[in-house]
């Protein structure tokens, strides 16, 4: 049996368009989406210890939550990373440039603990929380 040269050449299109496809998508889950008009500040009671005027955004899947705002990717600073569901952050502090050009980054719980940490709270970078480019986000405390 062969196969036409016409349904090869069809077949070799399809390939090609669904990779461009994929590629696309990987792009944008690696830089993440423009600014996310759903971030919004909001009184929260819901986090003993962190009450109060909390940002409610999605964080980039995939992003860690370090124990310091210093991007030390040593095991044991990692507490954790963000499944990209919206969620709450408490607050903002200064701490090492980032890959975003700022020393801005965002305290919150993440969605899945580290190994060895029974906890997950912990920063993550200003540019892996999806606010648009002004950082800090308007009105959330500082830490």
């Amino acid at each position: 049996m062969t196969i036409s040269r016409k349904w090869i050449t069809a077949l070799t299109a399809a390939v090609l368009a669904a990779g461009t496809l994929t590629a696309a998508s990987s792009a944008t889950a690696a830089t993440g989406p423009a600014a996310q008009s759903s971030c919004y500040l909001a009184q929260s009671t819901a986090y003993p210890g962190f009450e109060g005027n909390n940002l409610h955004c999605a964080p980039r899947a995939g992003a860690a939550a370090y124990y310091e705002p210093d991007g030390n990717e040593h095991w044991s600073n990692v507490m954790g990373t963000f499944s990209g569901s919206q969620r709450e952050f408490f607050c903002w502090k200064e701490g090492a440039t980032h890959s975003g050009g700022n020393n801005v980054w965002y305290k919150s719980w993440a969605d899945e603990p580290s190994v060895g940490h029974g906890f997950s709270i912990g920063y993550v970078k200003s540019t892996d929380v999806y606010t648009g480019d002004t950082h800090p986000y308007p009105g959330l405390r500082h830490c």
